[in-house]
C-alpha cells in the first residue's frame, strides 16, 4: 500500500528534479555565500544564478526575489514589511487577519502592534465552513 502524505502545509516532500539540483549543495560543496573565498564566490553564484531562474518564472527581476530559511521567516517579511511600507504614508495602519491564519502571521501582526501605537490588528472570523 502507497502512504499518503496531507500535511503539505507544514513540509512537502521534494520533488527528483529538486533534490537532484540540491545535491552538490548538500553533500560536497561547502561555501558561505558571504564569504570571500572561491568556494564562498561560488555558492554566491549559485544563490544568484537560482535568483535569476525564480524572478524569470515569476516575471520579476531578480532584485525582487528574496530567498527566507522557511514559511515563519517569510510570512514574518511579508506582514511587517507591508505594514510597514503603509505607515510611511498613513496615520494609522490596520492589519487584517483571518483568525485562522498560521501563529507567524498572527504573531508578526500582533507584535507590530505591539510596536508601534499606530498599527491596529483586525482579527475577522470564519463560519463553521472555514469562510471569511
Amino acid at each position: 500500500m502507497s502512504q499518503l502524505y496531507f500535511d503539505h502545509a507544514a513540509s512537502a516532500p521534494r520533488r527528483v528534479e529538486v533534490a537532484e539540483a540540491m545535491a552538490p549543495w548538500m553533500h560536497g560543496v561547502v561555501g558561505n555565500p558571504s564569504g570571500s573565498h572561491r568556494a564562498a564566490r561560488a555558492a554566491r553564484r549559485a544563490v544568484e544564478d537560482a535568483r535569476d531562474v525564480v524572478g524569470a518564472f515569476c516575471g520579476v527581476a531578480p532584485g525582487g526575489v528574496v530567498f527566507t530559511a522557511g514559511g515563519t521567516e517569510s510570512c514574518t517579511l511579508a506582514v511587517t514589511g507591508v505594514a510597514r511600507a503603509h505607515r510611511r504614508d498613513h496615520d494609522r495602519t490596520t492589519l487584517v487577519v483571518s483568525a485562522v491564519e498560521h501563529h507567524a502571521v498572527l504573531d508578526a501582526a500582533h507584535s507590530m502592534a505591539a510596536d508601534f501605537a499606530s498599527v491596529a490588528v483586525r482579527e475577522i472570523g470564519v463560519d463553521v465552513d472555514g469562510v471569511l
